[in-house]
């Protein structure tokens, strides 16, 4: 081979050596952490919090003609005549009820407003880990973390640690908030037991997690749904 063609067989694998390093994805970007951070307590109370999606009916005691119904948005607002649209997902019915009088006052004396839910959005639930059939639940009303769960077959009997459930829920920052559940393997109600939120995701462990932050941070890709999309609340 000429000097020319060595040049040249030279000029192509340095191409080559530096496209593939252009392709090379830095660790640290790879590895880039996600925050995993403990949720509030409002995360796991047993009452309803209003979810983008629901249908909620507005009464008015002292004005009837402005009865309406409305659905949560998806950036969690709901819009009503006289008043501009406010976020209300995350909300308890009373929470809620309580924000509209308060708006409503500003337009009309006494107005009187309380709300109902007509229909509950379509929740998806991931449960995985220790369960017999782990993976998405879909239900038209509102899931228990043991309802849930049991939907999912119910907890492995054998290889479940059933007093050790986590919760886990993303927040619009991404941030993965999580709760550990004290109720005792799928038992229904009781303490510790939270109404669900769409995309909420159960895990059930093997054995006691001592430190869920790290544990989480350690196995996020196995347990977090990659194609999972999150909804917008104000309360974790």
């Amino acid at each position: 081979m000429g000097r020319a063609g060595m040049i040249c067989l030279s000029t192509v694998f340095g191409l080559v050596a530096l496209g593939m390093a252009g392709c090379k994805t830095s660790p640290a970007a790879a590895k880039a952490p996600v925050d995993v951070v403990p949720g509030t307590a409002a995360g796991t109370d047993t009452s309803y919090r209003l979810q983008v999606g629901d249908a909620v009916g507005v009464h008015f005691f002292s004005f009837p003609d402005l009865e309406d119904t409305a659905t949560i948005g998806p950036d969690g607002h709901i819009a009503l005549r006289l008043i501009s649209d406010f976020p209300i997902a995350g909300m308890t019915l009373n929470e809620a009820s309580k924000e509209i009088n308060e708006r409503y006052g500003k337009a009309l004396r006494h107005p009187g407003v309380s709300i109902t839910i007509r229909s509950y959005a379509l929740q998806q639930i991931y449960v995985d880990g220790e369960v017999n059939s782990p993976g998405i639940i879909r239900s038209a009303v509102p899931l228990t973390a043991s309802g849930a769960i049991a939907q999912a077959g119910g907890i492995k009997l054998a290889t479940a640690h059933s007093h050790g459930a986590l919760l886990l829920r993303r927040r619009p920052d991404g941030a993965i908030v999580y709760y550990q559940l004290r109720f005792h393997g799928d038992l229904p109600g009781g303490e510790g037991d939270p109404i669900l939120r769409n995309n909420d995701l159960i895990y059930v462990p093997r054995t006691v997690i001592a430190a869920v932050a790290d544990f989480v941070q350690a196995n996020l890709t196995r347990i977090i749904p990659i194609n999972a999309t999150y909804s917008v609340y104000h309360a974790y």
